[in-house]
């Protein structure tokens, strides 16, 4: 049965340098950095005492380039460990449509004043959409995770603010509340443990330090 899930944020990739990145390569193809790559390092040495007990673990990733290469490059340095990875499409990237860096600041300010859960991005995703299916995924996994045999520990690799609408999910916080949650960073780990009593988080999501 399935009692802790790890929320991961991808290392750091070319669009994390280079706003710009995304209006010359497709976002499935953006690949990470050497910088990513010594985070995946970092990453795997403050998991290791987290799931070293664990001889199998459940591994939903998104379907980007660069979730895949945090993922693969994880994974490789845990040999003992038997690793069961899928992909995801409901927790890719949020699309921006034809937002560029000509419009960005202008399109940010109003996504805040609408509501980011609410937002239509000009040519890109529909926000209430996006974030329904993340509600439906999350409570598939709660709902498999019932099975006894279903591992007992899974990792999600996937981007800011997906991790922020799934960490919404598991933990039924109102809109309010995910309303004043930031970004988190490049191989950012959200904790959730998941027992009879209820599901918890085990340290706080990152917050803006102002309220837009």
């Amino acid at each position: 049965m399935l009692k802790k899930v790890f929320l991961v944020r991808h290392a750091q990739s070319e669009e994390d340098v280079d706003p710009n990145v995304r209006n010359s390569a497709h976002d499935t193809r953006i690949s990470i950095t050497s910088v990513g790559k010594q985070q995946v390092v970092q990453l795997v040495d403050a998991m290791t005492p987290k799931i070293g007990d664990y001889q199998r673990v459940k591994i939903i990733t998104s379907p980007s380039t660069r979730a895949d290469q945090t993922t693969f490059l994880f994974c490789s340095r845990f040999p003992t460990v038997t690793f069961d990875v899928v992909h995801e499409e409901c927790i890719r990237n949020l699309n921006w449509g034809n937002v560029d860096e000509t419009t960005m600041k202008e399109v940010e300010q109003e996504r805040y004043r609408v509501g980011v859960l609410y937002f239509q991005f000009p040519g890109g995703d529909d926000t209430p959409k996006f974030v329904k299916k993340i509600e439906e995924f999350v409570a598939r996994l709660l709902q498999d995770g019932l099975q006894h045999d279903h591992p007992k520990c899974v990792i999600i690799f996937t981007h800011g603010f997906a991790l922020r609408v799934i960490a919404k999910a598991f933990l039924s916080m109102s809109d309010e509340e995910f309303r004043y949650l930031s970004n988190p960073p490049n191989c950012y780990v959200a904790t959730i443990n998941i027992t009879q009593s209820g599901i918890d988080l085990e340290e706080p999501l990152p917050r803006i330090k102002f309220k837009i």
